[in-house]
């Protein structure tokens, strides 16, 4: 797709397949550490293109190496009408051979008017820190760890840390992939003919944790989608056998949207009570003491679920202070804003409804004005 000596001229999104970057760095033998596992086409790209590869999938990008070179290089207003000078992509992109590579292509005047001032900030290689944060903590160098720190910032929960407890989260955290594993029940009439369609299929839930574990951990869903599940107390579960039993035409409307979805889990881990996705987090509760025990269920609900993973000893360090300042309970500490929440609790629940009684209701919508337009300090 691209070589190393060609002008640097685009800015490239993998949108699917994957692909090889290859780099010339320091001189070596492809053939030094060749394994079983090499293949002879390996080896010759490491011969043609350079000796570095990195590995791209869909998220990631390349290209961007030319341009900012290009770019840095020039004196001048780079968003002017003067023409910056070309330079070289210097890297060289080797589509997969077996299933391609399809991207999405940024030309280099979108580049410099979009990218290219948000340079500092962004992520241009997910895939890589994922990689990086598979590797030994103190093994990290300052500059992986920022290139990891630009990739935690777009998920939401990272959004509310500061850069040192974001950097001090990268250095510390490490990641984890989940697979839900399912399994085919035999076909009916084995040896028959028949449609050849299955009477029924079961997945075997992948439990990231179960009700009743020891907590150690603190997690952060990177991608995929899990369920969160509590088992029914003793007179929860005889309140709904009492309803199932008065009326069974009815049992369905006592079920939430995620707990219908996800109904054949509840024999063993409770009915979902939540569902999680990108961005959310989990397991915050346990880590509040010594000794306590997970007080729900984690299931996986796609085929791959990745995670951040934090242990006890970096959230009390690092995230418990801050999410107890964001915590309802947190905010409520100071004794001003209490009392200011009282207030508003004693005017909106006692004093709107008491003037509603004494007025029509025609005079009531001043009361939804103020209750609309109201903030609270």
């Amino acid at each position: 797709m691209i070589r190393h000596n060609d002008n640097a001229l685009a800015f490239y999104l993998v949108w699917s397949g994957s692909g090889t970057i290859f780099r010339h760095g320091i001189e070596d033998d492809p053939d030094r550490h060749a394994t079983d596992q090499s293949t002879e086409l390996d080896r010759r790209h490491k011969r043609m293109y350079g000796n570095e590869t990195v590995r791209v999938i869909k998220g990631d990008t390349f290209g961007e190496e030319g341009l900012l070179k290009r770019l840095d290089q020039f004196e001048g207003d780079v968003n002017g009408h003067e023409c910056v000078p070309a330079s070289e992509a210097s890297i060289t992109v080797v589509a997969d051979p077996t299933e391609g590579m399809c991207v999405l292509v940024m030309d280099f005047l979108l580049f410099t008017r979009f990218i290219y001032p948000r340079r500092k900030t962004l992520c241009f290689a997910p895939s890589h820190c994922i990689k990086i944060l598979g590797t030994d903590s103190i093994k990290r160098t300052p500059e992986q760890l920022e290139m990891v720190r630009r990739f935690v910032a777009r998920i939401a929960f990272f959004q509310q840390l500061s850069k040192e407890h974001q950097l001090e989260l990268c250095r510390a955290m490490r990641t984890e992939r989940h697979y839900q594993k399912v399994n085919s029940v035999k076909k009916s009439g084995l040896g028959k003919k028949n449609s050849g369609k299955h009477i029924g299929s079961t997945g075997d839930a992948r439990v990231i944790f179960q009700e009743g574990w020891t907590g150690n951990n603190f997690y952060v869903i990177v991608s995929g989608v899990v369920s969160v599940h509590q088992q029914l107390t003793k007179k929860e579960q005889e309140i709904k056998k009492q309803k199932e039993e008065e009326y069974p035409d009815q049992t369905a409307q006592y079920y939430t949207d995620v707990a219908k979805r996800f109904h054949r889990h509840e024999s063993s881990y409770g009915p979902a009570v939540a569902e999680l996705r990108h961005g959310d987090s989990f397991g915050e509760q346990a880590l509040h003491g010594i000794g306590v025990f997970r007080n729900a269920s984690i299931i996986c609900q796609s085929k791959e679920v990745l995670l951040m993973v934090i242990d006890r000893e970096s959230y009390i360090k690092i995230i418990k202070p801050k999410s107890t300042c964001n915590s309802f309970w947190g905010r409520t500490c100071n004794a001003s804003v209490l009392l200011t929440n009282c207030f508003c609790y004693c005017f909106f629940v006692v004093v709107v409804p008491f003037y509603h009684r004494r007025r029509n209701c025609d005079e009531y919508s001043l009361g939804n004005e103020i209750c609309t337009k109201s903030t609270v300090v």
